[in-house]
């Protein structure tokens, strides 16, 4: 691996790493710096992974990857249009060749003191990832994952795209179904293993109680993580107590409110565009005022506390890095059209999280509070149950209007009595969203809050046309 560029991999050891064979080689002193699967998002130097698929093939894409500038390409099948002058090197399976490379050169940050981090959660990891990013980054220079790359295919470009010269790179870990993160912890192996949360994501995915399921596979990382590592783990819930126990209580670090956390945010304060709070640890206690909103965004920031410290990184100076953190998108992002408020929530959801949006949106001032909320999907058996106690809840105080988007939010509508205004939009066209974007007016805040699958961003586009529309 080259000593001159602390990302670069020179393309014939990677080439018998992998144990690919070149259709058409590189010349000798050829390097890849990094990794890309998207040919819009790959910068000159870059090693493009033709990754098949369904719908979008990634051999289709070879010329684009070359006129990016790609070192050289990754490929499973011979292609019929081969780009002149790009180096192709031709593997059986295209992620599985990803993963080895990923596990190499996780290897190579070691060796160059480079701290790996890893972070999972049923709720929070993007914006905790991005916390982190903005505590530590004071103290050292810090990559992360730059969108929910939490996968089998994110995780690996996370780390191929993290250079020997950093001080920590962050990764965030995600999981569908069971056996997910034990597979990525041991691909990241984690200097910090950080846990935010234990809750009711993907339940559908399990059988049984589906709260001690999670509980068991989010623990997994703090399981996997080298033999002196730091692992941070939420106060609760009751759930993961047992996955704790087996775990070196001297490297346990617990981030809550109670008298067991070593690391506290307490006292906290919403204000219409942020969070005020103090972190006590131990018996230092310091004021922090974040630029997120969200109560939730609290526990999310002493994590990221937490890690610091296990860094050694100044508490000051990690304070003063979270005070200028940048919000994930679509997390409780605040989009301001024509003199009213979009909460844009609407990345994914689960019951959770919808609480806990719905709790913000009620403590924000606001002429009308309106929820836009759409399916929560992947939660099973316990669907119709989780849906009619959501529009319970949010029937209990602060909403004046409710828009239930989808055929399982029917049953929000259905349980939201009290509500002054309910409605619901089984199948939503284009002119459902234009009408409601026509709703709006100055001084109402909209919270958008909905599965991924549900796009309920699509509200937002609707809105700023109608008000671009209306300034022309």
């Amino acid at each position: 691996m080259s000593e001159l560029d602390p990302c670069a991999w020179p393309l014939d050891d990677l080439a018998r790493v992998i144990g690919g064979a070149w259709i058409a080689p590189p010349p000798s002193d050829a390097e890849a710096r990094g990794l890309a699967i998207d040919t819009r998002a790959l910068t000159p130097g870059q090693l493009f992974a033709a990754l098949p698929g369904d719908r979008v093939d990634g051999h289709d894409f070879l010329r684009a990857a070359a006129d990016a500038g790609a070192s050289a390409a990754l490929i499973a099948r011979q292609p019929t249009d081969v780009p002149p002058g790009l180096p192709l090197l031709h593997v059986d399976d295209v992620s599985e060749a990803m993963l080895v490379l990923a596990r190499v050169w996780r290897e190579a940050l070691r060796a160059a003191g480079v701290r790996v981090i890893a972070v999972t959660g049923s709720n929070g990891k993007t914006t905790t990832v991005r916390l982190i990013a903005a505590a530590l980054g004071g103290a050292m220079r810090v990559r992360h994952a730059p969108k929910s790359f939490n996968n089998r295919l994110g995780v690996p470009i996370t780390l191929l795209n993290a250079g020997r010269d950093l001080g920590a790179v962050v990764c965030e870990i995600g999981m569908n179904a069971s056996g997910e993160i034990d597979q990525l912890a041991e691909l990241v192996r984690p200097d910090i293993s950080a846990v935010t949360s234990v809750g009711r994501a993907h339940i559908g995915a399990f059988e049984g109680d589906p709260i001690t399921a999670i509980a068991r596979e989010k623990t997994a990382l703090l399981r996997r993580a080298d033999e002196c590592a730091t692992l941070i783990a939420p106060e609760g819930p009751p759930a993961i107590e047992p996955f704790l126990e087996p775990l070196a209580p001297e490297r346990l670090v617990r981030v809550g409110v109670g008298e067991r956390a070593h690391v506290r945010a307490i006292d906290l304060q919403p204000t219409e565009r942020g969070l005020r709070f103090r972190i006590a640890m131990g018996e230092d206690v310091r004021a922090v005022s974040l630029p997120l909103v969200g109560r939730h965004n609290a526990h999310n920031a002493a994590v990221a506390l937490a890690v610091a410290r296990a860094c050694g990184v100044d508490l000051a100076t990690a304070i003063a890095g979270l005070e200028g953190a940048e919000r994930a998108p679509m997390r409780l992002e605040p989009v301001e059209i024509a003199g009213y408020t979009i909460l844009n929530d609407a990345y994914n959801a689960n019951p959770d999280s919808m609480r806990a949006a719905i709790r913000t949106l009620i403590e924000i001032p606001a002429r009308r509070r309106i929820a836009v909320l759409g399916d929560m999907l992947e939660l099973g058996d316990e669907s119709e149950a989780y849906h009619r106690r959501l529009g319970v809840e949010v029937a209990s105080g602060g909403v004046h209007r409710l828009v239930a988007v989808g055929a399982a939010s029917r049953l929000v509508a259905e349980g939201a009595r009290g509500v002054a205004h309910v409605e619901s939009i089984e199948r939503p066209g284009e002119a459902d969203f234009q009408r409601l974007a026509e709703s709006f007016e100055p001084g109402d805040v909209v919270l958008l809050k909905g599965s991924r699958a549900m796009a309920l961003e699509r509200l937002l586009h609707a809105c700023q046309t109608t008000a671009t529309k209306a300034l022309s």
